[in-house]
């Protein structure tokens, strides 16, 4: 009977234990979260937003450093144009890592798309707080890459064309 309340007392320790441990955790989230929405309000980070169907997307293109974040899927499901009619100019893809499968969007204009890997390694929950640097960085290295690369399967269609009308020329 002893035994058995001392094992007891030892499970109900271990269990205090781990409600203390994630008390912690949720105290430190917690303070990050403020840090990080005093930050915003300074100017010095933006506001990651995951989409959801009820979101006010017009409500997002108002808030200032704000970047929805959203997968590909989601976005042609809306409609790049529809994005852009908003006023939100930039959004985060959480399922896209290839760059340039970026390339046509950007190519496009009006809308900036960035792979979620590239600006955020943490767990990603409905808002999170990033450096505005780091987002502008990245758009300033996708923007170079992106928009000054050479469209090669264009250049292609370019010398295709030419050799063909070349060709019925010399004819």
């Amino acid at each position: 009977m002893i035994k058995s309340l001392y094992a007891r007392i030892g499970i109900l320790e271990g269990d205090i234990e781990k409600s203390r441990l994630r008390i912690k955790e949720l105290e430190d989230n917690m303070n990050e979260l403020i840090s990080g929405f005093l930050e915003y309000l300074k100017g010095n980070r933006y506001v990651l937003i995951r989409f959801s169907e009820n979101l006010d997307l017009d409500l997002v293109a108002r808030m200032r450093n704000s970047v929805l974040v959203m997968t590909i899927g989601e976005l042609m499901n809306i409609g790049i144009e529809n994005i852009i009619s908003t006023g939100i100019n930039l959004v985060v893809l959480i399922d896209v890592n290839d760059r340039n499968t970026l390339r046509p969007i950007w190519k496009r204009g009006g809308l900036r798309v960035i792979p979620l890997n590239m600006v955020y390694k943490g767990q990603l929950s409905t808002i999170a707080f990033i450096d505005g640097l780091i987002i502008n960085r990245t758009t300033e290295v996708l923007s170079k890459e992106l928009l000054n690369a050479v469209d090669e399967d264009h250049l292609r269609k370019i010398i295709n064309e030419y050799r063909r009308l070349r060709s019925g020329a010399l004819e």
